[in-house]
This record gives structure tokens, C-alpha cells and sequence, in this order.
């Protein structure tokens, strides 16, 4: 077994332009972590030595939870390398390839993470210069983490390989690929580059040489490649993708916000579809209502999640009505199904309290408690009994419509009195 330090080596995870990854095991601290291994002997340039210790330097001055997380930097024998948390998961290239499995607002939910942590990164003056989808990884329990701050530039530093150009030519900036100067919002051209293949499954500048079009050509409509894509949403992408970065969104944050944006709208907009009032069927056609306690024991074969989330608002659209027929038997049903979602769903808690308190503030202003049942009419109370040719009623004389079961209020004596003088007309 090859131990490196304190460090236990298991196994090798991946390599990259100066080394290899490692899956190796603290022996002091007993924990799972990553070596990141410099290549050595005496082929290797100083200069990449160089720059193999600046990454450890840029990541170590990185403390955030969208970006991976350096403990140490250690040298053994000829050998140098950084201690890195061990992550679980896929890289983006991957997650590309399975993007149409993944929802929408799963989608959005990376893209802000990562422009949170581009903006961390920017704020501390330190640009990545290598976004690509291999550097973006998705942990199993859905973390996404930016990685690989090898070719960062830090504010003192131009350094470079000497004859060679860093990052991805097919996820560079126009001004990368034309050798001017590169700042954090060429971080934010790639990454809304990488972000389009996350929504599309596709480059938005394809073609037989990606860079050339990068340099001199429009993006692809994103629409046109997935018509499920909101024109709005098309727009962000193309601010994002001007070949002047001043036209750009001017921080990584921006970008961030308007895609939290767009999310927020369509969040609104699922709701109030799924909340609209179906259409009128008529009798004949009508079928009947699903119970507001079926299928609230287990979802269907697909994901969990989004099976709650629709089934919640299914019940909610189902309360609104039954609030407005005044029905304390519909109310008490559907609340009770909401309720048992919530215990498996934290998010829907907020929804749950508020239809909690309509209940109490509707049963608050009836006559008689939602909680009890009407009172029954005994055999000796009197009935109306309709007069002949009765006059035609006043608007205040038309008595209401009864309210649902469980809502009805007993008789008034004024009402009372007027039934029995009726009895000796």
C-alpha cells in the first residue's frame, strides 16, 4: 500500500494537465480525502511546479460551500500535492448527457449555486479562466461545486505556460480566444456557455470550429433547439453570451439574480396553472372528483418530489373550493391530506399554517361551531306554510341560501314568531 505522508493511497480517480487524483484515507484524522498528486521528475518545468502551488494557495483562500474545499499542501520525497475534500458524484459533462431528466428548476438551482460561487471567487479577485463542464461537478446529494483553480489568476500573477494557452477553446470568452485581457466576466461567458448544454443538451455555438463562431457568430436560439425553453429565459442567456463583455452581465452575481428571477416566475406561474379553476363539464359529462385523501399514502412510479408537489397543489386548488362552498367535512378532509404531505415535505409547512388559519378565521365567523353539527329540527318546531297568492318577496325578505353540512345556523325567535302568526292566517 503506497502512502504518501500520513495519507494511505487506495486508489487513482482521475489525472489532469499536471498529475494525478488519488483516493486516499487520513491515517491521523481518519477521513476519506483526494490527493491531488503533482507529476514529478526531471522533465517537469519549474513553471509548472509553479503553478501547482498556486493552486493550492488560490483554493486555500477559498472558503465556500460551492467550491472544493482544500486542507493541506504536503510534500513527500520528490512529490507535491494538495489534500482535497473527496467528492462524490459526476461532473457536468456527465449531467449534460442526462439534462432532459432533470427538472427545470433542478436546473436553475445549479446554474445559481455555481454563479454564487463565481462571485465569491470574483470578489476576492480571483479569476478561474477554465470554466468547462469537467470542471463543474454535481455531488450525489446534489451540490454542485466548482473545481480546478489550476489556471486562476490572482491579481499579482500573468502567469501562464509558456506556448500555451489556458482553459478550454470551446468554452472560452471571445476576448480569451483572441488573447486580450481576461477578467471575471469571461468566467461569466463560459459559464453561461456550459449552463446552455445544462439546458439544452447542446453548445449554443456548434459547428466544425466551435471558437471561430464563438468570435464571430450569434449564439443558437435556445427555443429553436428546445422549444420548452421560455423566451425569457433565452434572453438572459443571450446578455450573458455578448462578444463585449461590457454588455454582459457585469459580475457573476447578476447573472445569478436574474436567474433566480426567471425561477421565481416560473414557480408563480406553476402555481396559478395549477390552481386555475377547470372548466365547466356539463352533468351528463362529468366525471367524479378523486377523493382528497387518494394517493396521498405513496406516489406514483417517477420522482417523489415532484409527485408531492403537484399533488399539493391539486389539494390546495381543492380547499380554495371548498372554503368558498362553506363544506367543514370537504375542508377538514383536504386539510388532513395537506397535512400528511407536509410531514413528508417541509416546504409545503408555510402553505399548510396559512389554510390553517382561513379554517379557524372561517369557522370564527359562523354562527355555530364548524366543529359541531347543525341542530336538528324537532317534529314539534313549526313549518312554514305558504300563503295563496303570496305577494312577491323584497330583496329582504329573500331568506339565504342554507349553508353547506356542518355550517347551518338554527333558526332566529324573530323567525320562529313569524312562522307560528302564519299558522292562524
Amino acid at each position: 500500500m503506497l502512502l504518501l505522508g500520513k495519507y494511505e493511497v487506495l486508489e487513482q480517480i482521475g489525472s489532469g494537465s499536471m498529475g494525478l487524483v488519488l483516493h486516499a484515507h487520513d491515517t491521523i484524522l481518519d477521513r476519506e480525502v483526494a490527493l491531488k498528486q503533482m507529476r514529478h521528475g526531471p522533465d517537469v518545468d519549474q513553471q509548472v511546479r509553479r503553478r501547482f502551488l498556486q493552486e493550492a494557495r488560490v483554493c486555500a483562500s477559498l472558503q465556500h460551500p460551492g467550491i472544493v474545499t482544500v486542507f493541506d499542501l504536503a510534500e513527500s520525497e520528490d512529490t507535491a500535492y494538495i489534500v482535497m475534500e473527496l467528492l462524490v458524484g459526476e461532473d457536468w459533462g456527465r449531467v449534460i448527457q442526462h439534462y432532459d431528466s432533470i427538472s427545470l428548476d433542478q436546473r436553475l438551482g445549479y446554474m445559481i449555486q455555481i454563479c454564487d460561487a463565481l462571485d465569491y471567487a470574483h470578489r476576492k479577485s480571483i479569476v478561474h479562466r477554465g470554466i468547462k463542464p469537467s470542471n463543474l461537478f454535481l455531488t450525489e446529494d446534489g451540490r454542485p461545486k466548482v473545481l480546478d483553480f489550476g489556471i486562476a489568476r490572482l491579481p499579482e500573477s500573468k502567469m501562464t505556460i509558456q506556448g500555451k494557452m489556458p482553459g478550454t477553446p470551446d468554452y472560452m470568452a471571445p476576448e480569451q480566444l483572441l488573447g486580450q485581457m481576461c477578467t471575471a466576466l469571461s468566467d461569466v461567458f463560459s459559464a453561461a456557455l456550459v449552463f446552455c448544454e445544462l439546458l439544452t443538451g447542446a453548445h449554443p455555438f456548434r459547428g466544425p470550429f466551435i471558437p471561430r463562431r464563438i468570435v464571430n457568430s450569434a449564439p443558437d436560439s435556445l427555443c429553436v433547439i428546445d422549444t420548452q425553453i421560455p423566451s425569457n429565459l433565452e434572453a438572459v442567456f443571450f446578455r450573458a453570451l455578448e462578444k463585449d463583455p461590457k454588455e454582459r452581465f457585469q459580475s457573476a452575481a447578476e447573472l445569478g439574480e436574474a436567474l433566480r428571477s426567471i425561477r421565481r416566475e416560473l414557480a408563480t406561474d406553476f402555481t396559478r396553472r395549477s390552481r386555475a379553476p377547470s372548466q365547466h363539464v356539463s352533468p351528463a359529462a362529468s366525471v367524479p372528483a378523486k377523493p382528497a385523501t387518494e394517493g396521498v399514502l405513496g406516489p406514483p412510479a417517477g420522482d417523489p418530489d415532484e409527485w408531492r408537489l403537484s399533488e399539493f397543489m391539486r389539494l390546495l386548488d381543492e380547499f380554495d373550493k371548498a372554503i368558498e362552498e362553506s363544506s367543514a367535512p370537504k375542508i377538514k378532509a383536504t386539510l388532513s391530506s395537506m397535512e400528511k404531505l407536509g410531514s413528508a415535505d417541509a416546504r409545503f409547512g408555510v402553505a399548510i399554517e396559512d389554510c390553517q388559519r382561513r379554517y379557524q378565521d372561517l369557522a370564527a365567523r359562523l354562527p355555530v361551531s364548524v366543529d359541531r353539527p347543525a341542530r336538528p329540527i324537532s317534529p314539534a318546531e313549526p313549518v312554514a306554510v305558504t300563503p295563496v297568492n303570496p305577494a312577491p318577496p323584497s330583496p329582504t325578505d329573500v331568506p339565504t341560501e342554507p349553508l353547506s353540512q356542518g355550517f347551518a345556523a338554527p333558526r332566529s325567535e324573530e323567525h320562529t314568531s313569524e312562522l307560528q302568526s302564519l299558522r292562524h292566517l
